[in-house]
């Protein structure tokens, strides 16, 4: 079924946007070298990422992917999706990013990442072990 896709995806307050957006890199590297070190998010995105509220956030993709997948399932703070054409996936959120885990077809990966940007503009994702990372929704300049 392929390889393991992982992502971080962190939930940017609106106020810091701006602060954020043109040092993605910067950015990237520095939560991918505090997290893989420490396996858990610097202390700096702490003021800058909005808190994630599990409940919330398993209703919204439940109502808008469990119809379109084989398997679904919850075991907090995991939910499991099986597509049989695109594959598995396991979302894990905590209380400042959601991990995300993909086996399969890209296409999965969109789905999720679509989910997401229809909830909010400024979820910012990295892809552990790569330098692959961005916003999921295009962010407007700010003058």
């Amino acid at each position: 079924m392929g390889l393991v896709r992982e992502y971080i995806v962190i939930h940017v307050k609106e106020e810091y946007v701006p602060f954020i957006h043109g040092k993605e890199n910067h950015i990237h590297e520095l939560f991918t070298d505090t997290y893989s070190l420490k396996k858990e998010i610097p202390l700096e995105f702490m003021y800058v990422c909005k808190e994630l509220y599990w409940e919330e956030f398993m209703n919204v993709v439940a109502s808008q992917t469990q119809e379109d997948y084989v398997h679904f399932s919850i075991n907090k703070p995991t939910i499991f999706m099986h597509h049989p054409i695109k594959g598995e996936a396991n979302i894990t959120i905590f209380d400042q990013f959601i991990h995300i885990s993909c086996k399969g077809n890209a296409m999965l990966d969109l789905d999720i990442f679509s989910l997401l940007s229809k909830t909010s503009n400024t979820y910012f994702a990295f892809q552990k072990n790569s330098k692959s990372y961005g916003w999921l929704r295009p962010i407007k300049h700010f003058v």
